[in-house]
């Protein structure tokens, strides 16, 4: 509520240009402002969110969507069990950023289906088991 209003309140000081947002719930917020506003959407990122996906796809805006990878989270692990096993763990860890742009939304989405609107399209788990039923089934609050 609170992103809907600080748009809100930039639309209506005058014209906004673009919205740089790093949540993709949060992004779309952002764009149901200016839907209320009656005025077109600006150049528009949302991050890899599948909401703010579906959005994009739905309004057919200009947008793109960085991802702050979501590997990160299994970085650690992969770490501890390299530990385990007595291997090295690098130094650097480069982890995938590359944004999803229109050309490659279709896909993310495709890939997606049926995952709630708070998964992370590239969230680096597709290879875990259980997936996706676990996490098709699981209810975000």
């Amino acid at each position: 509520a609170e992103i809907k209003k600080v748009v809100s309140d930039e639309l209506a000081k005058g014209d906004v240009q673009g919205v740089w947002m790093d949540a993709g719930d949060g992004a779309v917020s952002a764009v149901e402002a200016f839907e209320d506003a009656g005025k077109d959407y600006p150049v528009m990122t949302g991050e890899d969110e599948l909401s703010f996906l579906r959005k994009w796809k739905d309004t057919d805006m200009t947008a793109m969507a960085p991802v702050y990878s979501n590997f990160q989270w299994r970085t650690p692990l992969l770490a501890a069990e390299m530990i385990f096993k007595g291997e090295e763990v690098p130094t650097e860890w480069v982890l995938p950023q590359s944004p999803i742009t229109a050309e490659d939304l279709d896909e993310y989405l495709d890939r997606n289906k049926g995952m709630p609107d708070g998964h992370y399209a590239k969230f680096g788990g597709e290879d875990l088991s259980g997936f996706p039923e676990v996490w098709q089934d699981r209810v975000i609050p």
